[in-house]
């Protein structure tokens, strides 16, 4: 008779075999899915983190936006304007009217002050730990902590990305056009640091 396997080694191995599981079942519930209605796309960098980390999976909802419209903390898919092969994560922030000031890293919407998603991340910070703030150029250009105010053209919605100091988003390229949206992210799934497999699978709450 074999001796017993340690503890720790089956619950390891039965870890393992629950993530796989989620990841089948993710998959195939996506997959199964009509095509046109939910794709899953991979996050290639760390422009959403804390919300969504590098090699996370997220499935996007292809049809959210057939009969309504983005609004404010949505996490959009959309093609990349001068780039539309690309795709790109990021969340609405501004609609179609709004006025949008970016100042000082503060984030300023019709004039209220907005604050970031609770996993939002400034890593741009002085050797002391006091956020490092990029002024505006020396003839009044916009800088990535300093824009504004511009106002979001009609069809078109602001975003940016959690990791504020990290992300290339409206605040560079403009706000983006409603025919570039592809749709919402409406699920995850966590990848583990070096991305190699997942550790667990959740919808996204609505507060992020």
């Amino acid at each position: 008779m074999k001796p017993p396997k340690p503890i720790a080694a089956c619950r390891g191995r039965l870890a393992i075999a629950i993530v796989l599981s989620c990841l089948i079942v993710f998959t195939v519930l996506v997959y199964a899915d009509d095509t046109d209605s939910m794709k899953v796309y991979r996050i290639p960098v760390g422009s959403m983190e804390n919300t969504l980390m590098a090699g996370d999976l997220v499935a996007a909802d292809l049809r959210a936006f057939v009969a309504w419209q983005p609004t404010y903390g949505d996490l959009l898919v959309f093609k990349y304007p001068a780039d539309t092969s690309t795709s790109h994560v990021k969340r609405c922030v501004g609609l179609p009217g709004d006025t949008i000031l970016y100042q000082d890293k503060q984030l300023y919407r019709n004039g209220a002050l907005v604050k970031p998603p609770f996993r939002a991340r400034f890593i741009d910070t002085t050797a002391d730990g006091r956020q490092r703030v990029l002024p505006r150029g020396a003839n009044g250009e916009n800088s990535r902590d300093n824009m504004g105010p511009t106002i979001v053209p009609a069809g078109s919605y602001f975003v940016m990305g959690d990791s504020r100091d990290n992300s290339f988003d409206s605040r560079f390229f403009g706000p983006v056009g409603a025919e570039l949206i592809i749709g919402k992210v409406t699920g995850y799934v966590k990848a583990n640091a070096d991305s190699t497999w997942v550790e667990e699978i959740d919808t996204i709450p609505p507060s992020w």
